[in-house]
């Protein structure tokens, strides 16, 4: 520090210029400062945005693959499983009904020994009936020969016929008279009569084997074609329920299958749809969140450089001040000196003695 400084004020503006000096690097180091730090956060915000995206969209992808993919092998898997069961009740179907009609046969058979037994019964009710329409003349003149010749054959005829002549020939010898006219006679008269009472008896016979005969080959008849009629029945009934069940089942099958199909495909697409609406606004929170994290940088940190820097400033602008005080107090002190010089001088001249005198207390030269 010189000697003149004190009158100049040197000293103290060279000091107020490093400070002017340092405040001016402190405010560009201060700026510089926030700017890389605003820089590196936004590009950290925007980085960690990228990122996230990266993140999402492959996994939104990912998603929707899965889902996608899914509701076709579900409807697959729905279809196949429909289709085997179908396959299960047309088989079952298809075995059912050749054993039920096995059923419906053997049932049948069964009545075959009543119907052959009713065809015999009516045979012979026929027979009779014929033989006696024949004996009655009503099949004309071949009938009656018909009905005279299975008269004459018959058993029961030919017994009476043949006893009763031989009780005659055995009492013709036991008399004497042999093949007398009496005993021709006898013997024909005999043999009249025995046509006559027998053939009574084989006219009512006759009819009562018709009458025999015929109810019991009704009723056989009857109750084979119903026996028949009811095994039909029950067979052709068991047949319309294996249908009707078949297709029942088949029907509610395939609207469970229906059902399910529709319900899958509407749940993939609930689920595609709030996948992409979580996705988007998930993207949208990334991209608010980052926006916001940039607003808050700006918001925290140009505040924050501003009063740094005007703190900076108003240092700096207070160095304008204290050199002017300087300066100020510098030149009073030149004048006071200048004062007690003149005064010191004068007095000199006058004779007086010499002093220190003024407002300020001046230090003198050496």
């Amino acid at each position: 520090m010189a000697l003149s400084d004190i009158f100049t004020g040197g000293s103290v503006n060279s000091a107020l210029g490093q400070q002017r000096d340092t405040l001016g690097f402190l405010a560009g180091q201060t700026g510089q400062m926030y700017n890389t730090a605003l820089t590196g956060g936004v590009g950290a915000l925007q980085s960690g945005q990228t990122n996230a995206i990266n993140t999402l969209t492959p996994a939104y992808n990912t998603a929707t693959g899965y889902i996608s993919g899914s509701v076709p092998q579900a409807l697959d898997f729905l279809t196949g499983n429909t289709n085997q069961a179908l396959s299960y009740l047309t088989g079952g179907q298809a075995s059912a009904i050749p054993a039920l009609q096995a059923g419906v046969n053997q049932a049948t058979r069964a009545y075959a020994p009543l119907s052959a037994l009713s065809s015999s019964y009516a045979s012979r009710g026929n027979a009779a009936s014929d033989l006696y329409a024949d004996a009655l003349g009503l099949n004309g003149p071949e009938g009656t020969a018909r009905a005279q010749s299975a008269f004459t054959a018959s058993p029961g005829y030919q017994f009476s016929l043949d006893t009763g002549l031989d009780a005659i020939n055995r009492a013709a010898n036991a008399t004497g008279l042999g093949a007398s006219g009496n005993t021709l006679r006898a013997a024909g008269e005999y043999a009249t009569n025995t046509a006559d009472q027998e053939y009574q008896k084989y006219l009512a016979n006759v009819f009562g084997i018709g009458q025999l005969y015929s109810p019991l080959a009704l009723q056989g008849t009857q109750g084979a074609a119903t026996g028949k009629a009811n095994a039909a029945l029950t067979g052709g009934t068991g047949a319309a329920n294996i249908y009707t069940g078949t297709g029942t089942q088949a029907a509610g099958l395939l609207g469970n299958t229906g059902q399910y199909g529709a319900g899958t495909i509407s749940t993939g697409g609930t689920n595609l749809a709030n996948l992409t609406t979580g996705y988007g606004t998930n993207v949208g929170n990334v991209y608010t969140g980052t926006a916001g994290g940039i607003a808050g940088l700006y918001s925290g940190l140009v505040p924050s450089e501003a009063q740094a820097i005007n703190a900076l400033g108003q240092t700096y602008a207070g160095t304008y001040p204290t050199g002017a005080e300087s300066d100020l107090a510098a030149s009073t002190n030149l004048w006071n000196l200048i004062g007690n010089v003149a005064i010191g001088g004068a007095k000199a001249y006058a004779g007086m003695p010499t002093k220190t005198a003024g407002a300020s207390s001046v230090v003198p030269f050496a």
